[in-house]
């Protein structure tokens, strides 16, 4: 728990209060403090990564996980960067899009924190696939089969679209679907190896992540 917690403070610290140290009076603004909620509870509430576990999962893995973690940190840097240069007077805030982001951001959340509970001890910060694997189709995975990847996917644009960055949000929702894009062919490739037809058979009747598209 206290890496988790610790884990999640440095994202914090590298995602939004560096980008904004010196302009403190930009914290009074509401999106910065939203942002910084969000972000702490989604990296507290996964596993940490640990250098031990990234090598032993070198094979299956490929490095998407420390590749889907910097990828996380930039696209947030960016998002924060932009707005700080580009910020308008607390006056002029465009509330009505705020709202709209915060409520993406926030599904977002929701949705990663189900998937992580609902497969429970299962779920980890690499691709990790044992003998003994069972497949899980209960939840929202008798639908899509990466859930807590399109969760992510959702805060990114949400907190993008609250800071109205849209920039950062044109460069990083793409760069988080090249990455996880990556991510699932390895982790279906591993799947498909253990657990055979069972896993082909729950790929044809379900979505990678946004149903009728993927």
């Amino acid at each position: 728990m206290i890496g988790r917690v610790a884990s999640a403070a440095i994202f914090v610290a590298l995602s939004y209060v560096a980008p904004l140290w010196g302009r403190w009076d930009l914290f009074a603004d509401l999106r910065p403090m939203l942002a910084i909620l969000v972000a702490f509870v989604i990296v507290a509430g996964q596993p940490t990564l640990r250098r031990q576990e990234v090598r032993q999962s070198r094979e299956a893995d490929r490095g998407t996980a420390p590749l889907i973690m910097l990828a996380s940190l930039g696209t947030q840097i960016a998002t924060v960067v932009e707005w700080r240069f580009r910020v308008r007077p607390v006056e002029l805030v465009p509330w009505p899009i705020t709202v709209l982001g915060a409520v993406i951001a926030f599904a977002g959340l929701a949705l990663r924190l189900h998937a992580i509970r609902v497969l429970g001890r299962r779920f980890s910060a690499t691709v990790r696939v044992t003998r003994d694997h069972e497949l899980m189709d209960e939840g929202v995975y008798r639908y899509l089969r990466h859930p807590s990847y399109l969760g992510v996917l959702l805060v990114i644009f949400g907190i993008a679209v609250m800071f109205c960055s849209w920039l950062a949000a044109a460069a990083g929702v793409p760069l988080m679907v090249a990455v996880y894009r990556r991510r699932i062919r390895f982790e279906e490739r591993a799947l498909e190896a253990t657990l055979g037809a069972v896993y082909r058979t729950y790929r044809e009747r379900t979505w990678s992540l946004l149903p009728g598209v993927w």
